[in-house]
């Protein structure tokens, strides 16, 4: 088992195979960090919106942090 891990992407818009992936990450480290990556050049749905998705996905997996 990893000590750390990452997980990173736009999420533009988050999908089962994201959430499948983060969940599959999860249990292979002891703390996984995702990251929300954005730009305000493009068409895109909020960053802010995304990050609460993040948020719920992520609240019952124990090696996830949510800041």
């Amino acid at each position: 088992m990893y000590e750390l891990g990452m997980f990173g992407g736009s999420f533009n818009p988050l999908h089962l195979g994201h959430v499948n992936n983060i969940i599959e990450a999860s249990t292979m480290c002891e703390k996984l960090y995702v990251v929300l990556s954005y730009s305000n050049n493009r068409n895109e749905i909020n960053h802010k919106e995304r990050y609460k998705w993040l948020k719920l996905i992520t609240k019952d997996l124990p090696s996830c942090r949510s800041n």
